[in-house]
């Protein structure tokens, strides 16, 4: 699943509601397999950043722009600061 955010509090804020969705609907997702994919470079200068899924408080690993991201079976998490075309 890919979640696309202005921001990173927008973000979880996001994550909250499909949280409270994955709840209602009986619904299990390995949270351990996010990742972050961002072109925030206060974000991208590290490697592990925590964030706020739901109730959870999780550890996700960063992923640079640069790298290739392989999506199959992993959540994939998007904060985009701007869309310059």
């Amino acid at each position: 699943m890919t979640w696309f955010a202005q921001n990173f509090d927008d973000l979880q804020h996001n994550l909250a509601i499909a949280d409270d969705f994955y709840a209602l609907a009986n619904i299990k997702i390995n949270k351990d397999k996010t990742k972050i994919l961002t072109n925030d470079k206060s974000i991208n200068k590290k490697q592990h950043i925590p964030l706020k899924f739901g109730e959870d408080t999780i550890d996700i690993k960063v992923v640079s722009p640069k790298d290739v991201l392989k999506c199959c079976n992993i959540t994939t998490l998007m904060i985009i600061q701007k869309f310059s075309f």
